[in-house]
């Protein structure tokens, strides 16, 4: 919790410390972080399943798009 309170960006921008105490704004703050952990471990996922295979996404011009 320290970090919400003890921030340099709050400390240089006396607003920012008011709407950085808000809980709605911490709670949009967490769970966009959350969404993004969600998607960097999905796209690690996928990228160690994938194997050694070709790597290269196929493009709008490839036969394997189809």
């Amino acid at each position: 919790m320290q970090l919400w309170h003890r921030n340099a960006f709050a400390a240089s921008m006396p607003w920012l410390a008011g709407l950085m105490a808000n809980a709605f704004v911490r709670g949009g703050v967490t769970g966009i972080g959350l969404v993004t952990l969600g998607a960097g471990i999905r796209d690690l996922a996928e990228m160690f399943l994938a194997g050694q295979g070709d790597v290269t996404p196929a493009g709008p011009h490839d036969d394997r798009s189809l």
